[in-house]
Parts: structure tokens; C-alpha cells; sequence
């Protein structure tokens, strides 16, 4: 929806967007790049995140954002499997992320593919 595209353009301002996925609940899972190609004397993070937008009150504007995950390189786009599990592939890997307790954070990434 708009609120949601006006939600994500706010909270990612000046951060290079390089993947989406929508889970099974409806969350909206969104790369900010911070390795992409940064430009000379970038103050950013060093490394990418994968953070998370939900509409927790069902009113069609997220109101809870969380960071699912930290410190990759070059996160090019996101995907999840038919089981829930979310793919990232990266500019040399493929990362798997199996949420195992059901908290909004990865336990311990995957290597799928290098």
C-alpha cells in the first residue's frame, strides 16, 4: 500500500535499498546496503542489515521497525523459501536465516552457496 511505501521511504532515507520480501504475517523485510559501492569517507555502518517493518495494529501503516539482521557484505536481494526461511543473496554468497525461536532475529546464519 502507499503507507507502506511512505513508511519505507522514511525510516531508509539516505540508505541504499537493494532487496524486499514480505513474509507469511505480512512483514516487510527490507536490505539497507551500507557496502554497496559506498562513496569516499562514508560514515555509515560498516556492514549491511536486514530490517523489519510491521503493522502491528492492522491500520495499514507499519508501526513496529527491527533490525533481523547485522554486519553482512554487499546484500544484493531477499527471498523466502516456501517454509519461511529467508534467503539473502550477497554479491559472493547466499545466506539462509532460520528463525528458530520465533523472536524476530536470526540465530546463526547459513551458508547455502559461496
Amino acid at each position: 500500500t502507499i503507507a507502506w511505501k511512505l513508511a519505507f521511504a522514511e525510516e531508509t532515507d539516505g540508505v541504499i535499498t537493494t532487496g524486499i520480501a514480505v513474509d507469511s504475517r505480512h512483514r516487510l523485510f527490507v536490505i539497507e546496503s551500507q557496502t554497496h559501492h559506498p562513496p569516499k569517507g562514508y560514515q555509515g555502518p560498516n556492514g549491511d542489515r536486514v530490517k523489519v517493518f510491521e503493522d502491528t495494529d492492522n491500520d495499514g501503516n507499519p508501526d513496529k521497525v527491527s533490525v533481523f539482521a547485522e554486519g553482512l557484505y554487499q546484500g544484493m536481494n531477499l527471498a523466502f523459501s516456501p517454509e519461511g526461511i529467508l534467503y539473502m543473496v550477497c554479491s559472493r554468497e547466499v545466506f539462509a536465516f532460520p528463525e528458530l525461536n520465533d523472536d524476530g532475529v536470526f540465530d546463526e546464519p547459513v551458508s547455502v552457496l559461496t
